[in-house]
């Protein structure tokens, strides 16, 4: 979807031209790689979630969302 309003607007970011896109958008050779770069994401934002924990004094992910200033 937001391929599709950047190209509207004269923006092509991401512009696929190989035999495998869908709509110059997407393209199906990529994809694995995009996997991998969600699953480093996802590494990313576990690690950043211990450290906020630990500067938190030990409090859990469940008391930080319970929690009410």
């Amino acid at each position: 979807m937001s391929g599709r309003l950047l190209t509207a607007s004269g923006l092509e970011i991401l512009s696929y031209h190989d035999r495998y896109n869908l709509h110059h958008q997407i393209t199906l050779t990529l994809a694995p790689a995009w996997y991998l770069l969600g699953l480093f994401a996802e590494t990313l934002n576990r690690k950043a979630d211990a450290c906020a924990v630990t500067l938190l004094r030990g409090f859990t992910a469940t008391q930080l969302e319970q929690w009410r200033p």
